[in-house]
C-alpha cells in the first residue's frame, strides 16, 4: 500500500462517489509465496519487506493473505477521510473456486 494506491481509492471516494472499497487478496498470491518461502530481491524485495513487517513469523500462506489484506484495509481506512456513507473492507479470491469471502476483524 504506497501513495500512489492511496490516492487511487481517495480519487474514487471523492469524485466518483464510490461507496464500497475492498481490499481483494487472493489464494497462490506470489508476493506472499515469495515473503515465506524464497529471498526476493529488487522490487519484488520492496513488496514482500512491507509484507514481512505485517505478518511476524506467519507462515500459513493462507492466515498471511488474510492478514496482508487485513492490513491494506486498516491503511485505508486510517489514511483516508472519507464520509460515513462509505465501507472499507477486506475479502480473500479463492483462485480455484472463484468465491470470495468477506473477512470479519
Amino acid at each position: 500500500m504506497d501513495d500512489a494506491i492511496l490516492g487511487s481509492v481517495e480519487y474514487a471516494i471523492e469524485h466518483l462517489h464510490v461507496d464500497v472499497v475492498m481490499v481483494l487478496g487472493h489464494t497462490s498470491c506470489g508476493a506472499v509465496t515469495s515473503t515465506i518461502t524464497s529471498a526476493p530481491h529488487g522490487f519484488t524485495k520492496l513488496i514482500t519487506d512491507k509484507i514481512k513487517e505485517v505478518i511476524k513469523e506467519e507462515k500459513d500462506i493462507y492466515k498471511v493473505v488474510v492478514i496482508n489484506a487485513n492490513n491494506s484495509k486498516n491503511i485505508i481506512k486510517k489514511s483516508i477521510s472519507m464520509p460515513n456513507n462509505v465501507v472499507v473492507c477486506a475479502a480473500i479470491y479463492d483462485i480455484k473456486t472463484g468465491q470470495v469471502e468477506i473477512i470479519n476483524e
